[in-house]
């Protein structure tokens, strides 16, 4: 699990990019790359584990919205495709980098 003080300051990224219109670029470590926007800012996680449980990601997370595929890991195929072209992001699919206009604005540290 990543970071508690690292995972705030990623949302509060999605947070301060929201509704701009700024395309966010998100990097795994396994070299998928996502494109898209922050429409949400920072919401209740929509995650199916209970939140008493220790694999509960957190109570907040982000999304990425309007999802331009840059590159796809075959893994990460199911996850990613949705008709609503959109990513619940989390502590435990959380990304390895973040840019905003080719800037880098969050790194991710364990």
């Amino acid at each position: 699990m990543m970071n508690e003080k690292n995972y705030m300051q990623l949302l509060f990224i999605f947070s301060d990019f929201r509704d701009n219109q700024t395309k966010l670029t998100l990097f795994w470590p396994n070299g998928s790359i996502l494109k898209g926007v922050s429409e949400v800012g920072i919401s209740e996680t929509d995650s199916d584990i209970p939140e008493d449980s220790p694999e509960y990601p957190g109570y907040y997370s982000t999304f990425l919205d309007n999802v331009e595929v840059i590159y796809i890991d075959k893994r990460d195929l199911g996850e990613f495709d949705n008709r609503y072209r959109s990513i619940e992001i989390d502590m435990v699919n959380a990304p390895l980098i973040v840019k905003a206009n080719d800037e880098i604005v969050w790194e991710k540290e364990d």
